[in-house]
This record gives structure tokens, C-alpha cells and sequence, in this order.
């Protein structure tokens, strides 16, 4: 028992340092590096036995959560979790607050580990109860968040010019944010139906997607704009009271769980919800959230994955792990639960380090080669990935993830690639859709 366990450790904590160092290069998502392993394993090529590849692919997971976000801070190259919380910690960054920024973001991570090891006991329960109660209903209930997401989008305004030019600015960002989400969601009808990337790299079939609509636009307009990160003071003292962090780390975690559990709900559109139904008006406590919500996101998901008997899975990796074996053991659950809060704490001490180096490098490094490189990076992985079919779908995928830089509105509307069609399919309708198309 001892020996197993110390292996599952020792397992978790390397992928714990590989998913760090991966996390830093900028758009490569965890979920891509984990489709390549998983697709040679199932082709033959044995890193480890099933059950030891979950563990190292869990502690992946772990440290990129941590790590994307020095790439996604400090270069603007969010992948979607990040993408709604961005721009306020951007605004930090501006004000030479990045290193702050960095470690709010990870004290919300840190939160969610809390969160998640009070809720272990308790959560098979919950998970089971929940899942009987809800299946019936997820379609109208994705239905309404797509509603709500639409509705809530609130126009941007100055107050300065006529109010001829206000009320045109304004409803050209709420027709962008609608253009945006149903353009995407053509796209993603397109990707499920009738993709042009080939079946052999169907597992990386929304990739292309996810960077030209998340990534790309923001590196474009960097790369345009230039300039230089102001330098950044590094304070060893947080400005945040121990109320603040618990308020943040409460709205996460209700948007956090509630992405794990709901399929098609992101950690981005969690994390909004939560934001929403707590009225978060404090920068500091929605850069906690975030943290607290993508770890719960990402990690409860595989969390619940483990659970015995329940059956459920949620996320991408989760349903990646789902194809080589399945833990079915008390004792799995129980390691990864274990393996979970022993790599958080270790990634955490490694984190602040490289929040601190980075913050110190930022000013000094040329952002406008860097953005540069950054795309070129962006570019390699699509081609390696999916080769010309998919630089075809990044390039359209630019275009349409454009459209919220340009007017203002949320880059969270190009989750119409994946809540569009599925919802469609959900709802019985594709029999129709594919007629008209």
C-alpha cells in the first residue's frame, strides 16, 4: 500500500513538473499534450500502465492551471478559462501590479484546493444525486445559460461624442457579441459535421478553433500595438484581507463546480455565472474567482472521473482518460484526492518563483518580438497538429474571434463553437440542420 502510494506521488509530481514547464509556452494547451500521449498509447506505444497515466496526466493538469497563467498575464496569449479574466488583470499589469495579479490568481487556486479536499467526502453523494436529478433537464438548462449569456451582454460607453455615436457604439458591440456567437456556433456545426481535418487527428479536431478564436486576435493586436510592459513591482505583501479572499474564493467555487458538473459549461462561462450572482465589483476578489474557478473546472472534472460507481464524465481529459481504463476503486479516488492537494501545495512554491522572475523580465523583454515568436509558436502547433486543414480553420477562426477585440464585447461569445451544435444535438434537431445545410 505504502510503496503504491508513494509511486501514485512520485507519478503525480512529475507530470506536476512537466505541465508547468509546458504551461509557459504560450497557447499550448494541456488537453492538446495530453491527446498526443493518449493517442500513442492507444496506438502502441506504452509510457506506463493506464491507471499510472492518470496520475501523471492529473498532475499535469495541476500544474498548468497554475503556470498558463504567467503566459496568459503577461504575453495576452489566453487560452478560453482565461479569457474572461484577463482583461481586469491586465489592468494590474498596466499599473505595474502583474506580480499581484499572478499571486491573487494563485491564492484562488489554493482556495479551490481547499474547497474541493472539504467536499471529498461528500462529493460521491452530491455528484450521484445531482446526476439522477439533472440529466433530464440539461438541454434547456444549456439553453439558458446560451440565453442569459446574450442577454447580458451590456454595451460599452465613455459618454463621450453625440448621442447618435453612443447609441451607435453601443448596439454595434451587442450585434458584434450575437455575430460573434453565431458565426462560431456555424463553425462548430461545421467542425462536428463535416470537419476538413483529417479522422486520424480528430481528438485535436477543436484546436485550430480554440487558437484562432482565443489566441491569435489578442497576439495580432499586440504585435500591432508594440510597446513596452511597464515594470512591475514585486510585494510580498498582498493588499487583500482574508474576507476578500473568502468572498473570492466562495463566487469561483460556485462557478467552478457548477462548469465540472454541466457539460459544455467552460470554466470562462462559470466563472462569468458566478461573477454575476455574487455582483463581484472588487478587481481583486474576480482574479481570485477565476483562480478558484479554473481549478475547480479543471480538476474537480477529473475528481469526479475518479468517483466509483457514479460514471460521469466531464471535460476533455476526462473523456480522453475514459478511453484507455476507468478507475473503478474507493483507493484510486482516495489517491487522487491526495495526489491533488501534495502537487497544488509543491506547484504553489514553484509558481511564486517564476511569478517572481517574471514579473522582473517583462519589462525588459521586447514584447513585439516576442508576440512575434508567440505566432509563430501558435502557428507550428496547428500545423504539426492538424497540418493545412487546420491552419485553414485557425485563419477563419481569426477573423470571427476579431470581432470582440474590435467592438468591445465578450470573447466568451466564440464558445458558440461547441455550445451551438451540441445543444443542437441535444435538443433533436440535427436530423433538420443537416436537411437545410
Amino acid at each position: 500500500m505504502m510503496d503504491q502510494a508513494f509511486l501514485i506521488l512520485g507519478l503525480t509530481l512529475l507530470g506536476t513538473v512537466v505541465g508547468s514547464a509546458l504551461a509557459l509556452i504560450p497557447a499550448l494547451h494541456v488537453y492538446n499534450v495530453a491527446g498526443f500521449v493518449i493517442a500513442a498509447q492507444a496506438s502502441g506505444v506504452t509510457f506506463a500502465e493506464p491507471q499510472q497515466l492518470h496520475f501523471v496526466l492529473l498532475g499535469m493538469v495541476v500544474g498548468y492551471v497554475f503556470f498558463s497563467t504567467l503566459p496568459g498575464l503577461f504575453l495576452a496569449v489566453p487560452d478560453e478559462s482565461l479569457a474572461f479574466s484577463v482583461l481586469p488583470a491586465q489592468q494590474m499589469i498596466r499599473r505595474g501590479e502583474g506580480y499581484t495579479a499572478a499571486m491573487l490568481t494563485a491564492i484562488g487556486v489554493l482556495g479551490g484546493v481547499l474547497v474541493l479536499l472539504l467536499l471529498a467526502p461528500i462529493l460521491p453523494v452530491i455528484v450521484r444525486r445531482l446526476h439522477v436529478l439533472v440529466a433530464p433537464h440539461l438541454h434547456w438548462i444549456i439553453a439558458l445559460i446560451v440565453v442569459y449569456m446574450l442577454m447580458s451582454e451590456w454595451p460599452f460607453s465613455n459618454g463621450a461624442g453625440s448621442n447618435w455615436d453612443r447609441m451607435r457604439k453601443a448596439w454595434g458591440q451587442l450585434l458584434a457579441g450575437a455575430l460573434t456567437f453565431s458565426l462560431s456556433g456555424i463553425v462548430g456545426i461545421i467542425l462536428m459535421y463535416r470537419s476538413p481535418i483529417d479522422l486520424t487527428v480528430a481528438y485535436q479536431n477543436l484546436l485550430p478553433a480554440f487558437v484562432g478564436f482565443f489566441a491569435v486576435p489578442a497576439v495580432i493586436q499586440a504585435f500591432v500595438i508594440g510597446g513596452v510592459a511597464p515594470k512591475q513591482a514585486v510585494r510580498r505583501q498582498l493588499d487583500v484581507t482574508p474576507q476578500l479572499a473568502a468572498q473570492g474564493v466562495f463566487a469561483g467555487a460556485l462557478g467552478g463546480l457548477f462548469a465540472a458538473f454541466f457539460p459544455l459549461v467552460t470554466a470562462g462561462i462559470g466563472g462569468f455565472l458566478a461573477g454575476h450572482a455574487t455582483a463581484q465589483r472588487d478587481a481583486r476578489v474576480f482574479v481570485i474567482s477565476q483562480g478558484t474557478s479554473r481549478f475547480l473546472y479543471y480538476v474537480g472534472a477529473i475528481a469526479m472521473f475518479f468517483l466509483p460507481g457514479v460514471g460521469l464524465t466531464r471535460g476533455g481529459l476526462a473523456a480522453m482518460l475514459a478511453t484507455l481504463d476507468r478507475p473503478g476503486t474507493w483507493q484510486s479516488y482516495w489517491f487522487a484526492i491526495g495526489a491533488i492537494a501534495i502537487s497544488a501545495a509543491f506547484t504553489f512554491l514553484l509558481f511564486e518563483r517564476a511569478a517572481w522572475l517574471t514579473a522582473l523580465l517583462a519589462p525588459r523583454l521586447p514584447q513585439r518580438i516576442l508576440n512575434g515568436l508567440t505566432l509563430v509558436v501558435l502557428l507550428g502547433v496547428v500545423f504539426i497538429s492538424t497540418r493545412w486543414a487546420g491552419l485553414t480553420v485557425m485563419a477563419v477562426c481569426t477573423c470571427i474571434g476579431s470581432l470582440p477585440l474590435l467592438w468591445k464585447t465578450r470573447r466568451m461569445h466564440c464558445l458558440g463553437v461547441i455550445l451551438i451544435p451540441v445543444l443542437i444535438n441535444m435538443l433533436g434537431w440535427d436530423n433538420w440542420l443537416l436537411q437545410l445545410f
